[in-house]
């Protein structure tokens, strides 16, 4: 780059590049355990989520989380949906009423909830399933 410069210029970017590259490079560091730090909290979030998706059949759910759940689940099987992709979608239905236990019932409950289950899934395919489940489900779930 500095071939390119013009010779009375040069001294004028070295000095710049010398000045610039502390602060470049504790931006990088800073940026650096940010991302590392993101990268356990959502590591140990998808652990936490295996262990529930593994767990969800002996999971107690009240009336009131079953309610939605088991209209959900006829629904989807007279639409035509396939007998193994009901029992996913009412797997991550199940997730969702989870996640939503402790929370108001709000629209804007619902999707924040929807908005830290969808990283937990590592392939396109199933966050777009996840994606087409919580939008039907939400429809039963507010009843």
């Amino acid at each position: 780059m500095l071939s390119d410069t013009e010779i009375e210029d040069r001294s004028f970017c070295i000095n710049l590049a010398r000045d610039f590259y502390p602060l470049w490079i504790n931006e990088n560091k800073q940026l650096d355990k940010k991302n590392h730090e993101k990268a356990v909290r959502l590591s140990l979030q998808k652990e936490a989520f295996l262990k529930l998706r593994n767990s969800i059949e002996q999971e107690f759910f009240s009336d009131e989380e079953n309610w939605p759940l088991n209209i959900y689940a006829p629904y989807i099987r007279q639409i035509g949906v396939l007998e193994k992709d009901i029992k996913i979608s009412q797997k991550v239905a199940k997730v969702i009423c989870i996640e939503l236990r402790n929370n108001l019932n709000s629209e804007e409950n619902y999707r924040n909830a929807i908005n830290r289950i969808q990283p937990l899934f590592t392939s396109k395919d199933m966050k777009e399933f996840f994606l087409i489940v919580s939008r039907e489900f939400y429809h039963f779930w507010a009843g």
